[in-house]
C-alpha cells in the first residue's frame, strides 16, 4: 500500500521539494514518534501536522496507549535525514496502518493493512532545515474479535538498509460503564468496590484481565430513583445526596471522567463499554440519543462501544403500570409480604409501603407521571419517544443477557405474596376486583424475569447476541427464612459475570457464547444465624405448606401451581424481643440480643436498610454469627454496611411454622479510626473535564477506604467540605456548597477536599466546546 500525497497546507517551497544534494548518503536510521492526536491541541476536523515537524515537541504529544474501540488512531510520524529511499512502516497486535489525512476524524474507520510505505516523494513535502517527515495512522482493530492486552502494540519503520528503533504502545480495553437499574445504586453492579459483601460486576472485572491492570477504567455510576431514565432535568438535585441527578447527567460526568483519565495517561480513546441492568440500559440508549453523543474524536460513530443489557425491559414491563394503577391500595387482610414490606400497618398504601423501602413509585408529592416507574410504561411515551434510540445502537455492539426466574423465585414469591394482601377491593381510591393476578399472568407471558418478559428483554437482538439463563431473578427477592426459595438472580451470578467479561473483553465475540450454561452457577451469599443445629438440614418448617417445587426453572409457570406460603402461626411481633445497642460503628461488630421467647430457637436473618438517601442503596442482608446462646436469649454478632440513619430488622423462622419480624432503627457512625484513602471525587486522580455546551455541572463522589470495612465508602458533604483553590484571573468555575461544579469559562482549577486532618485535590478543566 502507498501512501498518497497529503497534508498540502504545509508545503513547502518548491525548492524543498527537490532532493538536495547527498540527503540519501547519511547512514542514520529513520526515527518514528507515535502521537495522540488529541493532544496536538488543534482544530479536530483538521489536523495538520506541519507546526509539530517544527516544534518537535514529542515527550508532551506521545501516545502510550491506544483503547481498542475500532475507532481510535494513532499517529505515526516518521523522522529521516534519507529523502531518497521509500520508509516501509510496520505495525502489530491487530493494529493496521492508514495513510494520513488531516481530516481523518471525519471518516469512519477503515481497516488497513499491517505494512505500509511512504515514497521518497513524500518526504519531501516537509523538509525543515534537512529534516524529513511523513506520517501514517495507526488504526485500532476494527470487528471483533479483540486483540492481545498483554502484548504491545510495536511499531517500527525500514528505511533502505537502515531501521528504525521499535516504538511500542499497549493496547487498553475500552473504559467500562456500569449502570444499575430502577430504584439501584452504587453497589448493585459494584460489589466489594461499592460497599457490599457480594462478590459484584465491579469486583470481578477489577480482578480479571485484562482490568486487572487497568482497575481504573472500571466505573460504577448512580442516578436518581425517583425520575424516568429520559428525565431532562432533576428538580431535587442540589442536596446533598450525590446520586440525587438524572441518569442523562450520571453518565455524562462519568463518561468524561473516565476519557479524562485517559488523556492524563496519553492513551489515545474516546469510547467506552457500557454494561446496564435493567432501566439502565433504557438510560444508555437515552444517553446515546443526545446531540453531543457523536463528537468528532469518535469518527462520528458515538461514545459507546460495546452495550451489554441485563434484563432491560426494551419493550417496557405491565408490571410498572399495575404498580402505578394500584398505588392508592392498601392491604385487606395478613400478609407475611405485606409484613416485611410495609412493617404489618394494613392502612399502607402500595405506594407509601414501596416508598418506605426506598423504591418510590415517583417523587415526594410529584404526579405518578413523573416517576421512573412510569417511564417503564409498555408504549408510555418515555417508550414511544421517536428520538429515543432503539436497542441497537448505531455504531456500537449490543450483547443481551436475558432470564426466566426459577419456579421458586424468591423474588416472584414476594410479589405473589404481596399482590393478593390488596384483594378484593372496591373503592375510590383502588379498584383491586377480582382473583388476585400472579405476576405471570400480569406480565402475559410465562418466560420472565418476575419483572420483565424475556421477549421484552431480547427484543431487536440479533442471532448470536444473546443469552437466556434459566433459573435466574432480575434481582434478590426479600430473604424469608425457612421456606427454600431461590435467590438466583442475574447481579450475583459467576456465570453471568463470566459471560459478561468475555462480551467485553473480545468486542461481543460470539465465541464466548460456546459451553455457556442453561442452568447457571451462581455464588449466593447467605447470612443466616443457624440457631438450631436441626435447621441446618430442615428447608421448611413442619407446619408450613409450601405447594409443589418440582417445576424446573425451564418448565411454563402456568403448568403447576405458583408457590403459595401458608403460614400456620400468624405473625406476632411480640414473639421476638430485641435489645437495640447505641453506638454504633460502620464496619464494627456488635452484640445484638434477640429474645426469641421460644426453647425451639428459631434460624435468624438480619436485614439493614439506608434511611439516609440512594447514596449507598435500599436494603442489604448483613453478616451475623451467633457469639452465645442465654435461654431464650441468642447474642449475635451484627456487622452493619450502612452508616447515617439506618434500620435493623430482625427476621426468624421457628420450627412450629412461625414467623417474626422486629426492627429497630439507630445511627451508624464512621469508623473513629481516620481512613487509610480519602478521595475527593472517584476522579480525583485524572482530573474531571466540564464542556460549557452540553455538561457545564459536575457533582463530586468523595470516597474513602477503611481499615476494616470492605470496598470503598461512598461519603456526601455532609462529611467532606470543598473549597476552590485561589488562582489567577476570573475563576473557570464556581462550586455550590453540596459539591456541585458549575463551567463559568475556559481554563482550570483546583478543588480542594477536606475530610477531617485529610485533603485531596482534584483538578478541573473546562473547555468551551465540543468536538
Amino acid at each position: 500500500m502507498t501512501l498518497a500525497l497529503t497534508d498540502v497546507a504545509w508545503a513547502f517551497a518548491a525548492g524543498d521539494r527537490v532532493a538536495p544534494a547527498g540527503c540519501g548518503s547519511l547512514a542514520t536510521a529513520p526515527t518514528v514518534h507515535l502521537v495522540d492526536p488529541f493532544l496536538l491541541g488543534q482544530p479536530l476536523s483538521k489536523i495538520h501536522l506541519g507546526p509539530l515537524y517544527h516544534v518537535q515537541n514529542w515527550t508532551d504529544v506521545q501516545a502510550n496507549g491506544l483503547v481498542a474501540d475500532n475507532t481510535s488512531a494513532a499517529i505515526a510520524v516518521v523522522q529521516t535525514f534519507d529523502c531518497t529511499n521509500d520508509v516501509i512502516l510496520t505495525t502489530t497486535n491487530g493494529t493496521t496502518l492508514l495513510p494520513y489525512s488531516p481530516d481523518f476524524l471525519t471518516i469512519a474507520p477503515a481497516a488497513g493493512t499491517q505494512s505500509l510505505t511512504i515514497p521518497a516523494a513524500d518526504l519531501l513535502l516537509h523538509n525543515i532545515g534537512g529534516v524529513f517527515f511523513a506520517a501514517a495512522l495507526v488504526q485500532a482493530p476494527v470487528g471483533a474479535p479483540a486483540p492481545s492486552f498483554t502484548d504491545q502494540i510495536v511499531v517500527t519503520a525500514q528505511q533502505g538498509t537502515q531501521t528504525a528503533t521499535p516504538q511500542m504502545m499497549d493496547m487498553v480495553p475500552p473504559p467500562v460503564v456500569l449502570v444499575h437499574g430502577l430504584w439501584g445504586d452504587l453497589t448493585s453492579l459494584g460489589g466489594k468496590d461499592g460497599a457490599g459483601g457480594i462478590d459484584g460486576l465491579a469486583h470481578y472485572l477489577k480482578t480479571s484481565p485484562p482490568w486487572l491492570t487497568h482497575p481504573g477504567l472500571v466505573k460504577v455510576l448512580c442516578y436518581s430513583k425517583y425520575f424516568g431514565f429520559d428525565a431532562v432535568a432533576d428538580p431535587l438535585g442540589g442536596g446533598s445526596d450525590p446520586c440525587e441527578q438524572t441518569s442523562k447527567d450520571a453518565l455524562t460526568s462519568t463518561i468524561y471522567g473516565l476519557f479524562r483519565h485517559l488523556k492524563n495517561k496519553h492513551i489515545i480513546g474516546y469510547r467506552v463499554d457500557v454494561v446496564a441492568h435493567s432501566m439502565g440500559g433504557l438510560a444508555a440508549r437515552n444517553y446515546a440519543s443526545q446531540n453531543f453523543y457523536r463528537p468528532l474524536r469518535t469518527r462520528k460513530q458515538g461514545q459507546f462501544h460495546e452495550v451489554i443489557t441485563l434484563d432491560t425491559p426494551e419493550l417496557g414491563s405491565p408490571l410498572a403500570h399495575f404498580l402505578d394503577k394500584h398505588s392508592n391500595c392498601s392491604a385487606q387482610d395478613f400478609s407475611v409480604t405485606w409484613d416485611i414490606f410495609c412493617k404489618t400497618v394494613l392502612s399502607t398504601t402500595v405506594a407509601q409501603c414501596f416508598a418506605g423501602q426506598g423504591d418510590p413509585l415517583a417523587a415526594p408529592g410529584s404526579d405518578l407521571t413523573t416517576g421512573a416507574v412510569y417511564s417503564l410504561y409498555p408504549h408510555g411515551p418515555a417508550l414511544q419517544n421517536p428520538n429515543l434510540s432503539g436497542p441497537n445502537i448505531a455504531g456500537a455492539n449490543w450483547d443481551a443477557v436475558s432470564a426466566n426466574a426459577p419456579f421458586n423465585g424468591a423474588l416472584e414469591a414476594d410479589l405473589n405474596g404481596l399482590i393478593p394482601a390488596i384483594y378484593p377491593q372496591n373503592s375510590p381510591n383502588c379498584r383491586a376486583q377480582g382473583m388476585a393476578p400472579l405476576v405471570f399472568q400480569i406480565l402475559g407471558d410465562t418466560n420472565e424475569d418476575a419483572v420483565v418478559t424475556v421477549p421484552s428483554q431480547l427484543a431487536g437482538a440479533q442471532a448470536n447476541h444473546f443469552h437466556t439463563f434459566q433459573g435466574l431473578s432480575h434481582i434478590k427477592g426479600v430473604a424469608i427464612p425457612g421456606f427454600g426459595l431461590s435467590n438466583d438472580n442475574v447481579l450475583d451470578c459467576k456465570d453471568v459475570n463470566q459471560l459478561v467479561a468475555c462480551w467485553l473483553s473480545r468486542s461481543g465475540d460470539s465465541a464466548c457464547l460456546t459451553g455457556v450454561p442453561d442452568a447457571p452457577v451462581c455464588l449466593t451469599h447467605a447470612s443466616v444465624a443457624k440457631t438450631s443445629p436441626a435447621n441446618k438440614n430442615a428447608s421448611v418448617p413442619a407446619s408450613v405448606t409450601q405447594v409443589s417445587a418440582s417445576k424446573t426453572a425451564s418448565a411454563p409457570k402456568n403448568a403447576v401451581p405458583m408457590p403459595t406460603i401458608v403460614v400456620a402461626h400468624p405473625h406476632s411481633v411480640n414473639r421476638l424481643a430485641l435489645s437495640a445497642p447505641t453506638g454504633l460503628e460502620l464496619g464494627t461488630p456488635f452484640d445484638l440480643a434477640v429474645n426469641t421467647g421460644s426453647d425451639d430457637l428459631p434460624e435468624i436473618h438480619v436485614v439493614q436498610t439506608d434511611k439516609n438517601f440512594s447514596r449507598t442503596g435500599s436494603s442489604r442482608e448483613v453478616p451475623v454469627a451467633i457469639s452465645h446462646v442465654d435461654g431464650h436469649t441468642v447474642h449475635l454478632s451484627v456487622t452493619p454496611e450502612f452508616f447515617g440513619n439506618t434500620e435493623f430488622q430482625v427476621a426468624a423462622a421457628y420450627r412450629d411454622g412461625g414467623v417474626a419480624f422486629k426492627d429497630f432503627t439507630t445511627t451508624v457512625n464512621l469508623p473513629s479510626q481516620p481512613p487509610t484513602q480519602f478521595h475527593a471525587d472517584e476522579f480525583s486522580d485524572t482530573g474531571i473535564r466540564i464542556v460549557l455546551d452540553d455538561n457545564s455541572s459536575v457533582r463530586l463522589h468523595p470516597w474513602a477506604i477503611y481499615a476494616n470495612v470492605p470496598g470503598h465508602v461512598y461519603l456526601d458533604t455532609r462529611y467532606v467540605s470543598y473549597s476552590i483553590a485561589p488562582a489567577a484571573g476570573p475563576p473557570a468555575v464556581s462550586l455550590a456548597p453540596n459539591g456541585v461544579i458549575h463551567g463559568l469559562r475556559p481554563g482550570t482549577a483546583t478543588i480542594i477536599g477536606r475530610l477531617g486532618s485529610f485533603t485531596d485535590q482534584v483538578r478541573v478543566e473546562v473547555e468551551a466546546e465540543q468536538q
